[in-house]
């Protein structure tokens, strides 16, 4: 199959999307799952970014059977903020061509019929009900949830529906087995990042390609498309972005255009409070990530009150464990007791006698340098002496102690422990107002 569309320079290019020319991209597009029952092979880019070529950028959730092309949807979508005028004037320059929308925040998912299935996929799993993040609940049940919502709040999209138990199945029934159907999923209170998740759950028609490859925004499928805008200029749109767009509610507008090509402006406001947010799932081993940054930290209290008093917990945790860190390092070094910590513990004594033994006059060890040293361990490492320290405050029964089998040069250590004390980093948090 071959695809065609304009680069940066607006000069037309064609690719051919065999399978061979997709293995050949070697560790930069991968397999990322399959079905054996049908024989459906699933590709996707390992890493994609504005500045990676325009092939690379196609290579996002290619469905192959054999050597057939079976689905080739939205591509990488660029993402710009709304004060790059300069680059969004380049992209955009047959402005008349482009149409927009409001970008919500969420996942998009892919319903496509083949060999007798309708397949249900996200653009790395093809079974979005094997697939999630930062909840317990898949893609394809959150889908359906949104589906069983909008029936019932939707008259037309009800009458649509033939009778049955199963939304899903109810829904395939009245869509086309020869188009291929684009949703976006809004996130929900569990697995939002920027945005204020909808009151209800709610999925978006973002787009339907059709028997010959082509992207259609007309389809009704009976779930409604977001907002469309209409611009006179790239000055509008840009004007619209920075003075009409909420970031709690909106990242921006994406940008739909010719040879099926995206791109999506954010607010800059967004775009920040994103990257301080990060693609993790777990938003306490997040804060593990930023705690040292007071700005990224300040924008997470800001994003999650809820998540405030997790924090604080984490860092009272912390000032514990470094307390306990002390107590054995002055066991070992001082009163020359063998006393055995875990291995994470042990990187936090081992950096501190280092230092020590760099000046043993002068640098003298100190619960305050403990606690320097244990900022300075990777958050996976937190989050395993945090997860440890937990796990022993359940069992009130049995004594405090920290042990391990894999302990480098400590024995036996029972340190004394005082909850409540002063947190290591942070005092308790309101909630902020946003920084500027």
């Amino acid at each position: 199959m071959q695809t065609q569309f304009e680069n940066k320079s607006t000069d037309s290019v064609e690719y051919d999307f065999t399978r061979v020319n997709i293995e050949s991209q070697g560790d930069k597009v991968r397999l990322v799952d399959s079905d054996e029952d049908t024989g459906l092979d699933l590709f996707c880019y390992t890493r994609c970014t504005n500045d990676d070529d325009d092939f690379l950028k196609q290579c996002r959730g290619l469905v192959f059977n054999n050597d057939n092309l079976v689905l080739k949807a939205f591509s990488y979508t660029p993402e710009y903020d709304h004060t790059q005028m300069d680059i969004l004037e380049q992209l955009l320059s047959n402005f008349s061509k482009w149409s927009f929308y409001d970008a919500h925040e969420g996942a998009l998912l892919r319903l496509f019929h083949f060999s007798g299935r309708w397949f249900l996929s996200t653009h790395r799993k093809l079974n979005a009900f094997r697939s999630k993040w930062a909840t317990r609940d898949s893609f394809g049940s959150l889908f359906k949830r949104a589906l069983e919502s909008e029936e019932s709040t939707n008259e037309e999209f009800a009458k649509r529906l033939p009778n049955g138990e199963n939304i899903l199945d109810r829904f395939q029934a009245t869509l086309d087995k020869d188009k291929q159907y684009m949703f976006l999923l809004c996130n929900n209170s569990s697995n939002r990042i920027v945005c204020q998740p909808p009151k209800r759950p709610t999925v978006y028609h973002v787009g339907t390609f059709l028997a010959d490859g082509s992207l259609s925004m007309e389809v009704d499928c009976g779930v409604s498309y977001p907002q469309k805008h209409s611009f006179l200029n790239i000055d509008e749109l840009l004007d619209h972005v920075e003075k009409k767009v909420d970031p709690r509610l909106l990242q921006g507008i994406v940008c739909f255009g010719p040879d099926n090509r995206q791109v999506k402006i954010l607010h800059k406001e967004y775009q920040f409070l994103f990257r301080a947010r990060g693609n993790e799932p777990s938003i306490p081993f997040r804060y593990l990530q930023v705690r040292m940054d007071k700005r990224l930290t300040d924008m997470l209290y800001y994003l999650y009150p809820d998540s405030a008093e997790t924090f604080d917990k984490y860092e009272n945790i912390l000032y514990e464990i470094a307390r306990m860190i002390f107590n054995a390092y002055k066991q070992r070094f001082i009163k020359k007791n063998f006393v055995t910590v875990p291995h994470e513990e042990y990187k936090v004594v081992e950096m501190c006698h280092t230092w020590h033994l760099a000046d043993p006059k002068n640098n003298r060890i100190s619960l305050e340098r403990v606690i320097y040293s244990l900022n300075k361990q990777p958050p996976t490492n937190l989050n395993k002496m945090i997860r440890r320290y937990k796990m022993e405050q359940q069992n009130a029964t049995q004594p405090r102690t920290l042990q391990s089998t894999n302990s480098p040069a400590l024995t036996g250590l029972t340190p004394e422990v005082s909850p409540g004390l002063t947190p290591l980093i942070l005092k308790k948090v309101p909630v902020l107002k946003l920084p500027k």
